[in-house]
Order: structure tokens, then C-alpha cells, then sequence
């Protein structure tokens, strides 16, 4: 699987001049980012993958794709990324992009970057793409390859991304992190520096959308965990702004949203909460009426009182779907998240021992 659809969900990092218009997304509830998985359809067999074997045959058609783009440019949305399973096995992808170009979106492509050659490379080129993100797990070919369960996976996403610097796209290798993986962390991050512009990692895994939970079988462990965040906490505990309790949780159908490759809207890519079918509904109607979406809305930080009150929650990357998915109950707290936020206070708090800052 690619991109945030290993438990990475980010939105573009928003340079400063559109903070407000960020801000006004999240209180006017426009739908500024979307995440389209636009098959589920792979051809990596990755340990950690969320997403349950596709073939392919309830994907939108070629036409239903173009008609959900015009419906997503009608709701003002500006950015959309383009994922999967592997995006690039949709033999109409490129007439989808291209269409989404027309309609002046902002693209992103999250591709485990296998089937990128010089010939698709060229003509990712000409769509002009805000970014190309490829998951490269490890410096080791066989590290990588063991994880992706394909031999030969590694050449390939990092050739991948030399092609796509050479021909001036922005590059984006992200790096789950897990048991296999971390030891070597160190090595990859360096790589990281050789081939792309930017390097996002995560230790959040997430289990499978059909409720197997064989993914998470890959997490670090709680020493693990502390063992990862050795020099790369510092010693001060930040504090949350009294302003943030009010807010949401997270942008999750508030400002974002995602699309299954069969037309199904959920709040993020993460969330098992479906909000309508765009076979059935316009978009327009799921994100304005939805129940689901209209009951999430209502959820704030400070509403959740014992993360509010938790002394880790300047550190907590609390997110209320892996809350929902793992603990039952989307408002509560996610014993996931508090794994991480223990592990980081715990080097925090001997750093502040120590008299140390971490690097």
C-alpha cells in the first residue's frame, strides 16, 4: 500500500499565507483536502497494510471519477491526493489526473513508486504534481523488500524517486516505523537526505479496515518506542493553548475527508465510520447532512476529559479514529496514542534528569 495509507495521514504542510484560509475551512466546514483511494489494488504484499485485498471490481468507473472531481471543485475543495492500494494499476489514471489538473486541484501521488519508469515518469511530469510520495521503509534492500514482500520493491521506489528529482518534482519518502525498521532508522533518514525533499516517518500502524489485526503486530513496543525517541525528544513538556480545547480533535470531516475506491465517503482515510455512497449521493449532500459527520463535528479536545486533563497531552498525537477502531469509543482516548505519549515522556522526563535537551 502507499502513502498515508500506512497509517501516515497528513495534510499539506500550509505555508503561512494560507493559515487563515485553513482556519476558515475549519469553521465554514469546506472540505480543503481530500484523500482518494482510487483502487485497492496493489502489487506489494506490505506487513503493515490496513487496506483488505481488492480486485478491483467496485471501483468508480472512469466518468464517475470525473463527476466526483467536478462535485469536490463545487465544494471548494483544493487539494486532493491520489492513493491506493497502488494508484498507478488504474489503467485510466492518467485521464483521471489529468482531468483533476483541468479542474485546477493541487495533486499529490502516493505510489509504493514500482511502476514508475522513465516513459511514466515523463508523463507524471507533465501533470505538474505538488508532490510524488513514495514509502521506502529502510537504506536496506532487504529490510524493505521483507516488508513490502516483494523482491526487488526497493530498487524500484528508490529509483523511482531519483527519476521524479530529476525531472524537478517535488519528492516526499515516508517511513513507517516498526519493528523491522527502526533499528536501522538512522541509515534511512540519510537516505532520505540523498533522494527526496522532504522525509516523513511515523510509528502510528493501524489495523486492517475488515477489523484484522494482524498489522499490528508490527508496532514497536513500549521499549522500542523509548528506545526510538532516545535523542529525538528534548526535555520541556510543551503546553497546550487553552484556545485548543475548544477545537476539534483533528481536521478529520471537518476540513478533510476520504474516498474509497468504491465511492464511499469517511471522515479520513483511518476512520471505518461511512458517511454516504457517491453512487447513491452527491458529495455536496454527505458532507452537508451526514449524521455521522455532523455528530464528529461536535467533538473537542476539551471535550474529552481525560486526555485534556492527561499530563501528556502537549505530546499526544491522540487520533479519534484509531480511538474508535481500537478502543470503541471515538471520544475516548486511544491506547495507541497514550503508548506513544508515555514512551516520549518517559526519555523527556530523564532528560530533564540529565540536564539534556535531546537533539
Amino acid at each position: 500500500m502507499t502513502g498515508d495509507s500506512q497509517g501516515i495521514v497528513t495534510e499539506p504542510t500550509a505555508p503561512e499565507p494560507f493559515e487563515r484560509l485553513i482556519e476558515k475551512a475549519r469553521r465554514s466546514y469546506i472540505p480543503l483536502t481530500i484523500h482518494w483511494e482510487l483502487t485497492g489494488r496493489c502489487n506489494l504484499h506490505c506487513v503493515h497494510c490496513y487496506v483488505p485485498p481488492d480486485d478491483g471490481d467496485a471501483e468508480l468507473t472512469t466518468q464517475q471519477c470525473f463527476d466526483v472531481l467536478d462535485q469536490l471543485a463545487d465544494a471548494g475543495t483544493l487539494w486532493v491526493s491520489l492513493s491506493g492500494g497502488e494508484p498507478l494499476l488504474r489503467p485510466d489514471f492518467f485521464e483521471v489526473a489529468e482531468y483533476a489538473r483541468r479542474r485546477e486541484f493541487a495533486l499529490r501521488l502516493m505510489t509504493n513508486g514500482t511502476l514508475i519508469d522513465a516513459v511514466t515518469a515523463d508523463a507524471l511530469s507533465s501533470l505538474r504534481l505538488m508532490s510524488v510520495e513514495i514509502s521506502v521503509y529502510a537504506a536496506s534492500a532487504s529490510v524493505h523488500d521483507c516488508i513490502t514482500g516483494c523482491e526487488g520493491s526497493f530498487e524500484l521506489a528508490t529509483g523511482a524517486l531519483r527519476l521524479m528529482r530529476e525531472r524537478g518534482l517535488t519528492t516526499v519518502m515516508k517511513t513507517p516505523v516498526m519493528a523491522l525498521n527502526a533499528a536501522g532508522f538512522e541509515a534511512t533518514r540519510r537516505l532520505a537526505q540523498q533522494l527526496a525533499d522532504r522525509h516523513v516517518y511515523d510509528v502510528t500502524i493501524i489495523p486492517a479496515k475488515d477489523g484484522d489485526r494482524r498489522p499490528l503486530e508490527s508496532r514497536l513496543t513500549p521499549d522500542q518506542l523509548r528506545s526510538f525517541f532516545e535523542g529525538r525528544v528534548g526535555a520541556e513538556l510543551p503546553n497546550i493553548a487553552e484556545s485548543a480545547f475548544s477545537k476539534p480533535p483533528c481536521g478529520a470531516g471537518i476540513r478533510t475527508a476520504s474516498i474509497a475506491p468504491n465511492g464511499i465517503v469517511y471522515p479520513c482515510v483511518a476512520f471505518d465510520i461511512p458517511t454516504g455512497d457517491l453512487r447513491r449521493q452527491s458529495f455536496a449532500d454527505i458532507w452537508q447532512h451526514s449524521p455521522a459527520l455532523r455528530q464528529l463535528r461536535q467533538t473537542t479536545f476539551g471535550g474529552i476529559a481525560i486526555c485534556a486533563s492527561c499530563e501528556t497531552a502537549g505530546i499526544c498525537g491522540r487520533c479519534s479514529a484509531l480511538a474508535h477502531l481500537e478502543d470503541g469509543d471515538r471520544c475516548g482516548p486511544s491506547s495507541a496514542a497514550c503508548a506513544v505519549a508515555a514512551a516520549k515522556l518517559s526519555v523527556m522526563s530523564r532528560n530533564e534528569r540529565e540536564g539534556g535537551n535531546g537533539h
